[in-house]
């Protein structure tokens, strides 16, 4: 393929060898890409601390498809967006939104509309925290988008679609709704109808309860953690304080 330039999110990096970094970037073109910076740890005066985490630049980098990483040769800063640091509760939320990226999104498997959509998550933090609810929509948008939301509409057992006032019965392992006549199939929990529809709708007016919101935070983290069998480090310091 050549010589490619493109617009990338700095993921996380990771010493190789002496003198050598591989960089995770999640890029605007290309989707979730590995590449190694020659020289990346000891040259300051290539690539000055441009390949850090928070940050978006421009990149160029040589791809022989096939043939080993894409060779990185030239990056400079877009938008920097260091200052998240200062607030741990922002930064988990920066991090956790980058790892979901990391752990879900195939290889070069371009999604414009979710680089879109991080870039503004790390837009936001840099000036102000991002609500509980927030936090919530923008996973399931995410998840949405990668084709793995969960069923909030009808039992995933039989098909029937499920009034709100009977969306009481949700199963992990299964990731979606289950109806009264289904549950016994199926490994499952019991929740608050009002929570299953908030959850479905994703409409948050009126929900003020804290716990209702950590309870459904429980639910998306069972979820990930049954149905797609990946955990996140970071998503428990995001949780409502």
């Amino acid at each position: 393929m050549g010589l490619t330039k493109d617009e990338a999110i700095v993921l996380r990096k990771l010493p190789y060898g002496e003198s050598d970094r591989i960089v995770h970037l999640f890029t605007l073109n290309s989707g979730r890409l590995s590449a190694i910076a020659k020289g990346g740890a000891k040259s300051v005066r290539r690539f000055m601390n441009t390949l850090e985490p928070l940050r978006i630049i421009k990149i160029e980098y040589f791809d022989k498809s096939g043939k080993g990483l894409p060779r990185i040769e030239n990056a400079h800063i877009l938008e920097d967006f260091q200052g998240i640091e200062e607030d741990f509760r922002r930064l988990s939320i920066a991090f956790f939104f980058m790892e979901v990226v990391d752990k879900l999104v195939k290889e070069r498997q371009p999604y414009p509309q979710m680089f879109h959509i991080l870039s503004k998550v790390l837009r936001n933090l840099k000036v102000s925290q991002i609500s509980p609810t927030e936090i919530l929509n923008l996973l399931l948008e995410i998840l949405e988008i990668l084709g793995f939301l969960p069923n909030f509409v009808s039992c995933v057992h039989c098909g029937i679609v499920l009034e709100d006032k009977k969306k009481r019965f949700f199963s992990s392992e299964k990731g979606g709704l289950l109806c009264e006549l289904c549950k016994r199939f199926h490994p499952h929990r019991a929740y608050p109808s009002e929570l299953l529809t908030f959850l479905s709708k994703r409409a948050w007016e009126g929900m003020e309860s804290k716990e209702l919101l950590l309870t459904a935070f429980e639910l998306m983290e069972n979820f990930m953690k049954y149905h797609l069998d990946v955990e996140f480090k970071s998503y428990r310091f995001t949780k409502p304080i």
